[in-house]
């Protein structure tokens, strides 16, 4: 779930996530992480948008490192759609990637510390990319 673990026991059985995708576009220097989900029965989602830049290598790993500030979320659920600007929290980090290979599936760390594995996708509709 992509809940806070404190809030996990509140939301079980009632909010459930459906998917999430992440697009990193550096050539378009923005970012977006989509969680849908479901939440009493009824689909929603949450899109959180900002900036994405490639960074400096900080070693000789050979990892790619992004960094990413968001600037605003919009949640969609039933008959709400709630835009909120991000400018008074300027939420901020990172994303390295350590490992890739030919089918596109990947290992990063991002700056909080957690792990992720993820695999690319394309969408014939659009040239999003996760």
């Amino acid at each position: 779930a992509c809940w806070p673990s404190y809030l996990q026991p509140l939301t079980k059985n009632i909010v459930r996530t459906r998917n999430n995708t992440q697009l990193l576009d550096l050539d378009g220097g923005r970012a977006e992480n989509v969680s849908n989900f479901t939440a009493f029965g009824i689909d929603g989602s949450l899109n959180i948008m900002g900036s994405a830049e490639l960074m400096e290598p900080h070693n000789s790993s050979g990892a790619t490192r992004i960094f990413v500030e968001f600037k605003e979320f919009v949640l969609d659920w039933a008959a709400l759609k709630l835009r909120v600007p991000l400018s008074w929290v300027r939420p901020t980090g990172w994303v390295e990637t350590t490992y890739i290979d030919d089918a596109g599936w990947r290992v990063g760390r991002g700056d909080k510390g957690s792990i992720f594995v993820t695999s690319r996708i394309l969408n014939k509709d659009s040239a999003r990319e996760s």
